[in-house]
Parts: structure tokens; C-alpha cells; sequence
């Protein structure tokens, strides 16, 4: 590999130097694997809690919850109505996207996939 980098140093294109880099997509292949079994809730009622949402999914016999995260806005720590969470199974994480007119506390509200892994940094 590194004598082909070699050879690339001094290639041209439509009269334009190539550059020619190792990419390194293994830290992007890490983030898309943990998001893999990620949902998103939106439109929750602001009182629901964790507790709430794992005892929805077990009434659903989706019982393989790996965490949950209900952010929450900084200056009044209640809860923006949104939920992370993340299943240790893919065939969990597929029942949960295929449920219908979900409801926690008599609301209804949507599950998304998540395009990104639970992080909390922002919000704690």
C-alpha cells in the first residue's frame, strides 16, 4: 500500500494533481455499529419516564434493553419529550420500529431509527 501512495504523489487528472490518502473509516464503522440497534422516540409525554418506556417494550415482549436516555433541557431539567434507546438485539430493535400507534401514558408517539449512538455529554 505504501508503494502505491508512492506512485500517486506526482499523478495527474484532466491536467489536476491527484492526492491520494490512507482513510481510516474504522472509527465511523465503530459509531454505525453501535447505532445499529438505536431507536428514537419523539412526541413523549413529558412525564415519561425510564421506567415508563422499559415496561412499554416488555408489554410489546421486547424485553432487551440495553440503556435509555431521556434528555433533558439544561435550565429546568425536565424532559424535552424525546427518549433514546438502545436494544442488545437486533430482532428487538426491528419489533420495537414495526410497532404501531405506540403509546406511553395515554400519548402517542413515534419511534425513528437513530442515525447515531446514545451520547449524554451535552446533557449532563
Amino acid at each position: 500500500m505504501e508503494d502505491a501512495l508512492e506512485k500517486s504523489k506526482n499523478m495527474r487528472m484532466d491536467n489536476r494533481k491527484l492526492i491520494v490518502e490512507v482513510a481510516d473509516s474504522s472509527k465511523h464503522f465503530e459509531q454505525v455499529a453501535k447505532a445499529s440497534t438505536v431507536i428514537f422516540m419523539k412526541g413523549l409525554d413529558f412525564a415519561a419516564t425510564e421506567k415508563d418506556i422499559e415496561e412499554f417494550f416488555k408489554s410489546h415482549n421486547i424485553n432487551h434493553i440495553k440503556q435509555i436516555h431521556i434528555p433533558k433541557k439544561k435550565k429546568t431539567n425536565k424532559s424535552q419529550g424525546i427518549a433514546f434507546v438502545e436494544f442488545e438485539y437486533l430482532v428487538d430493535y426491528k419489533k420495537a420500529l414495526g410497532l404501531k400507534n405506540p403509546q406511553i401514558l395515554g400519548r402517542t408517539f413515534e419511534i425513528q431509527k437513530s442515525d447515531r449512538p446514545i451520547t449524554t455529554k451535552h446533557d449532563e
